[in-house]
């Protein structure tokens, strides 16, 4: 299986906080495991607010030489499925996130209730 992590669930993983739920960890174990750009630019945002303290360097370093994750950047494809989307869920991240799990051919690993509404795998 081939996972892309919601914001959260990457935050959680590293932190190993216990809301992340079984069921995503074990995906998380034994998955092709991507983390996109764009919840680095989520992170980066919230981070300039002070709504959280994480360095996103370190947390870079981290997913990708520590733990192996790739990072899945922005494509045209995935900004092309993203217009096509119906507005169901008003979070700009979330929405490229389930773009890219759709066009990609990917299990989205999230706790968020609103991303159910859109066609996109999803384990949690």
């Amino acid at each position: 299986m081939k996972v892309l992590l919601d914001t959260h669930a990457l935050l959680w993983w590293v932190t190993d906080d216990p809301r992340l739920s079984d069921p995503a960890r074990d995906a998380i174990v034994t998955a092709d495991v991507a983390v996109s750009v764009v919840s680095l630019w989520e992170i980066e945002i919230k981070r300039g607010l002070g709504r959280i303290d994480v360095d996103p360097r370190a947390l870079i370093r981290e997913v990708s030489q520590t733990k192996g994750f790739r990072m899945l950047e922005i494509r045209a494809t995935h900004v092309l499925t993203l217009g096509e989307l119906p507005l169901l869920h008003k979070d700009p991240f979330d929405r490229m996130l389930i773009a890219q799990a759709i066009r990609d051919r990917l299990t989205l690993v999230s706790c968020d209730e609103a991303i159910h509404r859109y066609q996109v795998d999803v384990a949690w």
